[in-house]
């Protein structure tokens, strides 16, 4: 089952019910106040870095796990280091042509 998105007025609105301020919401759950309030007010779109988290952590946007797995999971980054050092480089191979230019 999918957590349900919430508007910022919802989240606002449960922020009051509940007289949670965003400052001590923010605090409890280790964000900045100014960021979350800029998420809930709309100056900030949540895209990346806290601002995100914090959108995410709100309900506001749905956790990315739950939309699609990662590219860049630590399986594949991790497959990926071990193909590259079982494949040692020929000490005598010669620099292709151009290759210092």
């Amino acid at each position: 089952m999918q957590a349900q998105i919430r508007t910022s007025e919802e989240v606002r609105d449960w922020f009051y019910r509940h007289g949670v301020s965003v400052a001590d919401w923010a605090r409890a759950h280790g964000y900045s106040a100014t960021i979350v309030a800029a998420v809930l007010a709309g100056r900030s779109k949540g895209s990346r870095g806290q601002g995100h988290r914090v959108s995410i952590a709100l309900g506001l946007k749905p956790a990315l796990e739950s939309i699609e797995p990662s590219p860049l999971d630590a399986q594949s980054l991790k497959t990926e280091s071990a193909d590259q050092i079982s494949k040692p480089e020929s000490k005598h191979s010669e620099p292709s042509k151009g290759a210092y230019l």
